[in-house]
Formats: structure tokens, C-alpha cells, sequence
């Protein structure tokens, strides 16, 4: 491409307005075949762009553009052609590896090749906690560069969200976390720290999840069971077009049914809950009980490390909203009595997700006749809802018999359960 005359230097100032940047840029365009480089571009709105894309009409032909977003919607609306639209995947660590070299090693040329080999091979270690994103690896191949070479052992021992550089990649992050449009979509982002990482959450569990909080319909708003799922189907393709998921697993006729979320976008999420967010790993001898980190925890996931059961108490847990639980033992990792124990300490308990892993065959039965003492633990009275006014959304009762009994049924209070729809 040409390059004579290109170039042009331009101070901003407040004085400065778009109509003489554009001129400016006209001026230099003008016959000539230029290469632009948009990068992390985000606004998606043709209006924002009209003046611009007037202006970069006075090039030649065969003259080229190349922008990158994080947004699918970006993309659409610069794009003449959905076939010039290219998504990138995340790079393999062998790729990340060079990108941080090129930068660690800076001012290390005086080291002898038997000093440099241990460095690289810490280095190369190091790299891997880039996760694939190629800033996340400029920025830590700076920080290598900035640190003594006796600290980089140290610096490979940390989590990213424990080094300096993470201050940096947190800016970059949250970008994506303030571009969400409205304060629902990012209560429904937030809510995705409750999966582990690496984890794949399949997408109607997830709105179901979310419909279980109340974040899929503003208070008072009644709709329809259908009209709240394609509200909770219409933010995850929304969180999806932000490039904040990855790894989609699609079904010819149910579209994307699964996904991941990048572990550095995990990272962004545990940051901006720590004061409600709580992930538990417990082990044998927390088997009993457990006593949470923060009385403010509104969540908590707990991670069974071996074959072990549910704690019977929490300690802390008055304001939890939600508890899911993940093992990868057994079939049966909750016990009746954990559950009774767990309903009377949390009242304001919305979501219980047991996992895949355990069988419920009989368990609520169970679980309600402790909790309403009924007096045939095989059957669940509609009583047993008395103290359950956090109820949300959709509730389905199968009525058995052509009887219904009427102090249960005044029991059950459903007066009071406000959310219901």
C-alpha cells in the first residue's frame, strides 16, 4: 500500500472538533489507497458512523479496513458482507508464549544462554495464565520485564487475580461489564459466578436459575411462563453477542443449548461479586458443618472434593438467595436432614440447584413432612408452602384425589406469596 504523505499527527484538544478531524483525514485520503485499522471498536449505531464511512469514500479503490470488537452487533452493522465477518477463538498457549517473550525479555540480552534457558522455561509457565488472550499475555510479559528475575517463581505460584498486571487486564475486562444495557442483563451476567469455572452450563438451566431470582421480569410485571423464558433467551444471546460466553454447544432445532465462560471473564465476575459470592470447597472433616466467610453472602456454591454429603448446618447463612451444589461422586450427595436444616437457617433461599448428580426420587416427600410434620411423610401437603413466601415466578401444583383439604389449604398462605405469577 502506499504510505507517502500518510501520515498525519493530530493533538487533541477541546477545541477540537469531529468536522476538523474528518477534514483532516480527508485531506490525506484523498487518491490515495490507505489500510485503517479500527481497533476495539464499539459503537454499533449506523448514525454514529455515516460521516465517517462519507469521508473514507475518497480513497482509492481497493483500499481496505480492518475493525475489531468484542461485539457481534459492531460487526453487523460495519460489515457489507456477513461472509467478511471473522470470530476468533481464543489462541493456543503455544501462541500466547512468543507474545509474552517479546516483551519479559526486553533488556535481558546480556544473559548467558545457561541463566536465560531457567528463566524461559518459568516464563513459558507463566504464559499459560493468559488463558488464550493475547493483551492478558502483553501485559504480563511487561510485568516479567519490570520484576527481578529471582521474583518470577513467585509470580508463576500466583493467580492472575492475585498480581499486579491484573489491575490492568480488570480495566480492559470491565469495559464489557459497563457496555451491558441495563442493570437486569447485569444482575443475569453476575449470577453466571455461581457455575464453577470451566463448567458447562446449559442454557436452560441457567434461565431457570434466573427466573428463580426475579431478574427476568421487573417487580409487578406479570407475564407469561413462555414471555419470561424468551426474556431469559433473549439476555443470553445478548451476554453472548458481548463475547462474555464461549465453547457453544448447538442442536439443530434448539439453537445454542450450552456454553462456557472463559476463566479470565470468571475471574472479572468473582471480582465484582466477592462481597455476595461465596464458592465452597469441603472436605472431610467440614462434613457436618461449615461456617461462612461473609454473614452477607447472598450465594454460594459448594464443590463436594470427594464422596462426601452435604454439610447439615451453615453457620451464616440467614441471607443466602440461592445454593448450588457440585459433585462428581455418587448419586445422592444431599441428605433430608441437610435440606430441613438448610430451609429453616435460610429463609430467603430463591434457588436450590442439587446438581445432575443426585436423585430426588422421594426427597421432597421427605423433605415436607419435616418441614410441616404431615402426618404421611409419602405425601406433600399444599401446607407445607406456609413458610415459603420467597417462591418466584411459575408454581405447578398436581392435585391427587377430588379432596382438598381446607385447613391445608388456608395453611399453605398463598396469599402471601407475592411473587407468584
Amino acid at each position: 500500500f502506499e504510505e507517502d504523505n500518510f501520515s498525519f499527527p493530530v493533538y487533541l484538544q477541546d477545541s477540537v472538533t469531529l468536522d476538523f478531524l474528518l477534514g483532516n483525514l480527508k485531506q490525506k485520503i484523498i487518491d490515495t489507497r490507505y489500510f485503517l485499522v479500527l481497533d476495539d471498536v464499539w459503537a454499533d449505531d449506523n448514525g454514529d458512523w455515516e460521516d465517517l464511512q462519507a469521508v473514507l469514500k475518497h480513497g482509492k479503490p481497493g483500499s481496505k479496513i480492518l475493525v475489531t470488537t468484542r461485539k457481534v452487533s459492531v460487526a453487523n452493522t460495519l460489515s457489507c458482507n456477513s461472509g467478511l465477518i471473522y470470530y476468533l477463538s481464543s489462541l493456543p498457549d503455544e501462541d500466547c508464549w512468543p507474545i509474552l517473550k517479546q516483551f519479559a525479555f526486553v533488556g535481558k540480552d546480556q544473559l548467558s544462554q545457561q541463566n536465560r534457558e531457567p528463566l524461559e522455561c518459568i516464563a513459558k509457565r507463566i504464559s499459560k495464565k493468559s488463558k488464550g488472550l493475547p493483551l492478558v499475555a502483553k501485559d504480563l510479559g511487561h510485568h516479567l520485564q519490570k520484576s527481578e528475575a529471582r521474583l518470577w517463581n513467585d509470580i508463576n505460584d500466583k493467580e492472575l487475580c492475585n498480581l499486579a498486571v491484573w489491575e490492568r487486564v480488570l480495566r480492559s475486562l470491565f469495559l464489557s461489564y459497563h457496555d451491558l444495557p441495563q442493570s437486569r442483563i447485569r444482575d443475569c451476567f453476575l449470577y453466571c459466578v455461581t457455575f464453577p469455572k470451566g463448567l458447562q452450563i446449559r442454557i436452560d438451566n441457567l434461565i431457570r436459575h434466573w427466573i428463580g431470582q426475579g431478574y427476568l421480569a421487573p417487580s409487578g410485571n406479570v407475564k407469561r411462563e413462555d414471555e419470561v423464558e424468551a426474556t431469559g433467551r433473549e439476555f443470553f444471546q445478548h451476554l453472548a453477542s458481548c463475547s462474555l460466553f464461549q465453547d457453544f454447544v448447538e442442536e439443530d432445532d434448539a439453537g445454542i443449548v450450552a456454553c462456557k465462560m472463559h476463566d479470565i471473564i470468571h475471574d472479572l465476575v468473582q471480582y465484582l461479586t466477592s462481597k455476595d459470592f461465596v464458592m465452597k470447597e469441603v472436605n472431610r472433616s467440614e462434613i457436618m458443618k461449615f461456617q461462612l466467610p461473609e454473614y452477607d453472602a447472598r450465594h454460594l456454591t459448594v464443590i463436594l472434593e470427594e464422596d462426601h454429603y452435604f454439610p447439615l448446618s451453615i453457620k451464616g447463612g440467614s441471607k443466602l438467595r440461592s445454593l448450588s451444589i457440585f459433585s462428581a461422586f455418587g448419586t445422592r450427595v444431599v441428605t433430608c436432614d441437610s435440606l430441613h436444616q438448610l430451609f429453616v437457617q435460610s429463609p430467603c433461599l430463591r434457588v436450590l440447584d442439587l446438581g445432575m448428580n443426585n436423585s430426588c426420587d422421594n426427597l421432597l416427600p421427605k423433605i415436607s413432612s419435616k418441614i410441616a410434620d404431615c402426618d404421611d411423610p409419602k405425601v406433600f401437603c399444599i401446607g407445607d408452602l406456609e413458610n415459603l413466601n420467597n417462591l418466584h415466578e411459575i408454581l405447578r401444583l398436581k392435585l391427587v384425589g377430588n379432596v382438598i383439604d381446607v385447613q391445608q389449604a388456608d395453611k399453605a398462605k398463598l396469599q402471601n406469596k407475592t411473587h407468584l405469577k
